[in-house]
């Protein structure tokens, strides 16, 4: 029987990765923190749990028996939604910009409707961080080669507890640097409000360089694998 220590150990140091990992998920949440404030934030820090869940439970079963190129096709997929958003806040913020002729309001106002007179729900925020996040192929590898492992070994060797201490263990951490990352964004604009006018482009530009990253990944993995398939 394996010891259920190193075990957690390693749901620890994942967890800590995961969080610390800049991401299309991270860069969305960076960017909603900016522009929406930290109420509308905060529901988001679920996400990976909600998202992960189905992942654990199915995907360990069945993603070896899927075509190799599917996870290309999610990474194109969901890259032209993470480059959608970026260019969507970026829309929104010139036209702000535009609009705005007083002072920058404080963050107390940031629950409020955006200068461009839009207002996106909680349940459009929380639904398109779910889409950021489950068309990203990220987890479906992480889950599938790294921790899906790690959990098959803790339930053969040591039961259902092994698995949901590491996994309690992971999300501990993981769930826990999103919290601060909210925390220090949303202090950094209340402290600086024109450090929170400079870090908006600066989230934009990472959804976008992100979201072409894996548009390209995918695009090239794609052409690599049909072009392997049609030489045999």
């Amino acid at each position: 029987m394996i010891d259920l220590a190193p075990l957690i150990l390693q749901g620890l140091g994942y967890g800590f990765l995961a969080g610390i990992t800049i991401g299309p998920f991270l860069g969305y949440v960076v960017n909603v923190v900016l522009t929406r404030g930290w109420q509308r934030s905060l529901p988001l820090i679920s996400v990976p749990l909600v998202v992960d869940t189905p992942i654990i439970v199915i995907f360990l079963n069945v993603l070896n028996e899927l075509p190799e190129y599917i996870l290309d096709v999610m990474s194109v997929v969901g890259g032209t939604f993470v480059l959608w958003l970026g260019w969507n806040t970026w829309r929104d913020n010139r036209r702000a910009r535009r609009q705005q002729e007083g002072p920058v309001t404080s963050s107390a106002n940031k629950s409020q409707p955006a200068p461009d007179g839009s207002l996106i729900s909680l349940r459009g925020i929380y639904l398109r961080g779910l889409l950021v996040n489950a068309l990203n192929p990220a987890p479906y590898l992480f889950w599938s080669t790294i921790s899906g492992p790690l959990l098959l070994d803790g339930i053969r060797e040591g039961g259902v507890g092994y698995a949901f201490a590491f996994l309690v263990a992971y999300y501990v951490v993981f769930l826990s640097l999103i919290l601060a990352l909210m925390i220090v964004i949303e202090r950094i604009g209340e402290l600086n409000e024109s450090m929170n006018r400079y870090m908006l482009p600066v989230t934009i530009v990472l959804m976008i360089v992100l979201g072409l990253g894996l548009v390209a990944v995918g695009v090239i993995d794609l052409m690599s694998y049909f072009g392997r398939s049609s030489v045999l």
